[in-house]
């Protein structure tokens, strides 16, 4: 039988960033395999070693005949997702963006004339004086 280990000392085994919650989160997952002893909830190496088989990502190699320069899926520029009532033009651009800033400049002035108008109206009140403080004895 292989050795069973904790979820602290496998996380421990597999990288240091590894946290026993991830490990806890693949077996509810049902990923990964685990032996549960009381409270304890046990892993062997076998089942670590599947679980990780399972997780690997494929590697990215250029197709036969291609020009491995051409750009693959994970150097190729990322193209932002419009937001909902947003479209994109064939360059990527939102063509919500310019309204969306038209907005937020009217907003603007209308705080902005808000401000002044209150400022204008408001009589200056004399600034508080500060309070006295009684000394303790």
């Amino acid at each position: 039988m292989d050795r069973l280990y904790t979820l602290t000392e496998a996380a421990g085994l597999i990288h240091g960033s590894i946290k026993p919650r991830r490990l806890r989160e693949a077996i509810a997952a049902g990923k990964l395999a685990a032996i549960k002893i009381g409270k304890n909830l046990l892993v062997s190496q076998r089942d670590i070693n599947e679980w990780l088989e399972q997780s690997k990502c494929p590697a990215q190699t250029p197709a036969p005949g291609s020009n491995s320069t051409a750009q693959t899926a994970s150097t190729a520029p990322r193209r932002e997702r419009a937001s909902r009532g947003t479209s994109t033009t064939s360059s990527g651009q939102s063509t919500a963006g310019s309204a969306n800033v038209q907005r937020v400049q009217n907003t603007a002035a209308l705080l902005k004339s808000l401000s002044k108008t209150s400022s204008q109206s408001a009589p200056q009140s004399p600034s508080p004086s500060p309070a006295r403080v009684a000394p303790i004895r």
